[in-house]
Formats: C-alpha cells, structure tokens, sequence
C-alpha cells in the first residue's frame, strides 16, 4: 500500500444576503462568504488537498470560476466529484484534518457536525476526520473580520495492490502451487538427519559386539 499527503488552502471574504456554509454545515450569521461558489472554505480547502496528494492539480482545474454552470453549486457536490477523480486513478482517502481560521462566528458548537459531514461524504469514520476552529487574535484580514480561511491537510493511499504488491503475491502463488507436501529443501534436510542417525546407531552396535581385550 503506498501513502500520500497533500495540503489545501482556501480563503473568501464576507458578504451580506449568503448563507455561511462551512464543512458542509449552515451556520447562523450575519453574513455568509462571498464566492462563485457556495464559498465553503474548508471543503473547497479539503478538495485541493485530496487532489494535491494523488498530484492531480488544483480545484480550478477541475472547476474553473469561470464555468457557469457551477455558479451557487454546492461544495459537498465538489468534494464527491474529487473523490470519484481519486477513485479514477487509484487512490482514497484515509484521514483528514481540517483548520477553519475565523475571528467570528464561533463555531465550536458546530465541530461535531461538521467533522460527520466530512466523513459521510468521503466514506470515512468520524475518528479519521479532525475539524479544528481557531482565531488569528485579531491579526490581518480574518481578525478585522473580514472573511474566512481554512486549511486541510489530507492523506490518501492507495484502493487497489501496486503493480508489486500483485507481482509478488503471484510469484508467491505459483510456488506454492509448484512444490508439493512434503518435499522443498526442509524435507531433504530432514531425510538426511534421520540416515545420519541410523549410520551412527549401527556403528555403536558393531563396537558393542566385539569382544574385550584382555
């Protein structure tokens, strides 16, 4: 089994008049993420990552702004397309962990949902997802509160044997097909102990049945 990382990152500013959706969960708040998209950082960070590690591109590869047809789409539709992409080409996900940097809201009491929507959506368990929320203290554009970032890092391995791993297991089959029971170098080894024990047992009885000399 072969084993990749790869890291997302995604960044959207606040508008008036959207839903705030992060990690697939609608969150109550004044204002939502301005985007072409649903603007949900943390899976559109989540989905660069998945790509970034099977080296397949990056999310405007595969969903440009510019295509219209995308325009309101929901995030977690992106997420699934990206893991049928990875299903493609041999890989799946495996663990997760995810960064949502905001000044506000505070989105604590949304954590467990969101790690839930996560796994659902890439078929994992709940314990191979970790979402975390955390401030900039009010530092640079998401401490004024001027919009959200988020960060994923995501490892992914492989959902079919490499060419070796399959190699190997053949090579393996066939000569446990090619060799019978009881024969190999062990059985030989073992044949030629027990003649060398009973050379030396005739060797005894002989000595013992010649006469002392006086």
């Amino acid at each position: 089994m072969v084993a990749r990382t790869g890291i997302g990152f995604d960044a959207h500013r606040f508008e008036k008049g959207r839903p705030l959706r992060l990690a697939g969960v609608t969150i109550s708040h004044d204002r939502g993420l301005s985007g072409h998209s649903d603007a949900d950082v943390a899976l559109h960070a989540l989905a660069d990552a998945l790509l970034g590690a099977a080296a397949l591109g990056d999310l405007g590869k595969f969903f440009p702004s510019s295509d219209r047809r995308l325009a309101g789409i929901d995030s977690r539709k992106i997420v699934a397309k990206v893991v049928a992409i990875l299903g493609d080409s041999g890989w799946r996900p495996d663990s997760i962990d995810i960064s949502i940097i905001a000044q506000e809201p505070r989105l604590q009491p949304h954590v467990s949902e969101m790690r839930k929507q996560v796994a659902d959506l890439l078929g994992l368990s709940v314990s191979s997802v970790s979402v975390k929320a955390t401030t900039t203290d009010f530092l640079g554009a998401v401490g004024r509160g001027e919009g959200i970032a988020a960060l994923a890092v995501a490892n992914i391995v492989t959902s079919l044997p490499s060419k070796r791993e399959s190699t190997g297991k053949s090579v393996q089959s066939a000569r446990i097909r090619k060799e019978p029971s009881g024969s190999g170098a062990g059985t030989k080894a073992s044949r030629t102990k027990v003649q060398a024990k009973a050379v030396s047992r005739r060797k005894r009885s002989r000595v013992l049945k010649k006469p002392f000399a006086r």
